[in-house]
């Protein structure tokens, strides 16, 4: 059974996220055979088998943006805070969850650091609200508007946030050191 990948394009998924020098793809379900790189191996050897697939999705997301770069096939090693390390001339950014995974990548003169997170749309737990969300993001709540999903949402983009400056800082930065304002009635923050 083929892949289902979903490159970006005008009808694609990640396209309107990102210009049009960045590549992205987006992949609904995990592919029966990916490659495998020994470089990648050594990062795998304890994690469980779920793991070990949506890190090799995420990886092979990513091998199939940088060749739309011009990019051969080869290993995505991982730093020691678990990011990819991207060949010598990109930069990039992946992300999984459940069956899905998707990788954006761009040239790094043309990009200092991409950030992209998916997430399940559930609600986070309450016990962790905090550790997400500043006050002043949950006091903008709207009436009848779920607090959870609201952190949840809030956790992706401070998620893709983080993803898009460790290239620059290359240092931890809690969730709560970021503030996000959600524009209304749009899909867009500042």
């Amino acid at each position: 059974m083929k892949p289902s990948y979903i490159k970006s394009s005008a009808k694609g998924i990640l396209e309107p996220l990102f210009p049009d020098n960045v590549m992205s793809v987006f992949s609904e379900s995990v592919p029966a055979n990916m490659d495998r790189y020994p470089e990648e191996e050594q990062f795998t050897k304890r994690m469980v088998e779920r793991r070990l697939r949506e890190f090799q999705h995420g990886r092979n997301c990513a091998r199939l943006a940088l060749s739309m770069l011009g990019q051969p096939p080869g290993p995505i090693r991982r730093g020691k805070h678990h990011e990819p390390l991207w060949p010598a001339g990109f930069i990039g950014t992946i992300s999984h969850t459940g069956s899905y995974a998707a990788a954006a990548v761009a040239a790094t003169d043309l990009f200092l650091g991409i950030g992209l997170d998916m997430e399940f749309a559930d609600p986070i737990e309450d016990r962790l609200i905090a550790s997400i969300c500043r006050t002043e993001e949950i006091d903008r709540v709207n009436d009848g508007e779920d607090i959870g999903h609201r952190a949840k949402l809030l956790f992706s983009i401070k998620e893709s946030i983080y993803k898009c400056l460790w290239p620059l800082i290359r240092e931890f930065v809690d969730f709560t050191e970021i503030e996000v304002q959600l524009v209304t009635d749009s899909h867009q923050y500042k």
